[in-house]
């Protein structure tokens, strides 16, 4: 995992909008005409797009969409993959995101804050057995996203 602490925040909902916790664009069911996301486990799913940059994954959810994307597709190398080998990778594309326990305290905080990074660092600190939890909900989740 990334050093980095504005990723860390990010990547364990600690600075995520609130929004995030109560989405209302989980599943196929989109509002949208394209949907853009993050292609976790692009590496094991299409080697050849990884670049340990991030890869990021499209939806086209409207004729509209396809229009659209039909227009620019030349501008971007594609793959074509099955949707459960990019949904199986991202559960929170189907679950809410848990609200992080310290959330409100970093948000209270980070106004008059000197130090990002240890502001993070304190918030993200976090008991053995919460770590225990999360990894079992964690499991969980991708046993039933696999379904």
């Amino acid at each position: 995992m990334s050093d980095n602490a504005y990723l860390q925040a990010f990547v364990q909902n600690l600075s995520l909008r609130k929004s995030c916790y109560n989405c209302k664009s989980r599943g196929f069911n989109r509002c949208s005409d394209i949907t853009l996301g993050d292609f976790w486990g692009v590496d094991r799913q299409v080697p050849q797009a990884y670049d340990d940059r991030g890869t990021s994954a499209l939806f086209i959810n409207t004729e509209k969409g396809k229009e659209i994307f039909d227009n620019i597709r030349d501008k971007f190398d594609l793959y074509e993959v099955d949707i459960n080998a990019i949904t199986g990778g991202n559960p929170s594309y189907f679950y809410n995101v848990e609200e992080h326990r310290k959330r409100q305290k970093f948000f209270d905080t980070i106004d008059e804050c000197k130090d990002i990074e240890k502001l993070t660092n304190q918030c993200l600190k976090e008991p053995v057995w919460s770590k225990v939890k999360r990894k079992i909900k964690n499991i969980i989740k991708k046993l039933f996203c696999n379904v």
